[in-house]
């Protein structure tokens, strides 16, 4: 069995790798606060209150500009699309020329 077709070990296989990525990620965070007696605190503490900022101003704000301009990037698309398909040469036979049978 594939492992694409077990959502299950899929779930746990992410989980595992969130999970072993906060640990390494708190080894270096312990061993920058050792290393720097402490000052390491408050530059991971100004970087988690930029992060927490940057969070909050996207759930507020980005996301209702994005369901707001859904339907202007959807013309846009359309749009792009409808100037590709003109841009490109007929294929070959495409000219509307119809043959006819041997009896004109």
């Amino acid at each position: 069995m594939e492992p694409s077709e077990n959502p299950e070990g899929r779930q746990r296989g992410t989980c595992l790798s969130l999970m072993m990525a906060a640990m390494v990620a708190g080894f270096f965070a312990l061993l920058l606060v050792v290393a720097t007696g402490g000052w390491a605190v408050y530059v991971i503490g100004v970087a988690a209150a930029i992060f927490l900022f940057g969070a909050i101003h996207y759930l507020l704000w980005g996301r209702s500009m994005l369901q707001q301009t859904a339907g202007d990037r959807e013309e846009d698309e359309l749009r792009q699309r409808a100037e590709e398909s003109e841009d490109e040469p007929p294929a070959p036979g495409s000219n509307d020329f119809t043959r006819r049978g041997a009896g004109f």
